[in-house]
């Protein structure tokens, strides 16, 4: 059991409760394949202990497989124990390829790079 207090009249008694299990992911780059290598690692490593994975940006560009990263992104969650949390933030490549999409007149072949094509 884990307590908490403020003083010795004023305590609170939480359960037992797990400490998180944390993983950073981040620079992806469009390597799906070595992004899934990595998430099967990560769940074998996690098993059934809370845990949360955070994907920190930057999923796409550079690489082969851009889509194929963003959808093993999302689809993660769906495959994990309820024990386990995916998050994922938005990085400055996917800013870049947002703002570029916005921009007036902007079309697919004039992207900065091929991958960012495969996301469209």
């Amino acid at each position: 059991m884990r307590s908490t207090s403020t003083g010795a009249a004023n305590s609170l008694t939480l359960g037992p409760m797990a400490e998180p299990i944390y993983y950073a992911i981040g620079d992806v780059h469009g390597e799906a394949g070595l992004l899934a290598e990595l998430h099967a690692r990560v769940l074998q490593h996690a098993a059934e202990n809370y845990a949360v994975i955070m994907h920190l940006g930057d999923l796409i560009d550079r690489g082969p497989d851009s889509r194929g990263a963003i959808e093993a992104t999302m689809t993660l969650g769906d495959a994990v124990p309820a024990s386990i949390e995916v998050l994922a933030l938005k990085g400055n490549h996917e800013q870049m390829m947002l703002d570029a999409i916005d921009a007036p007149g902007m079309r697919a072949e004039c992207l900065p790079s091929a991958p960012l094509r495969q996301i469209g």
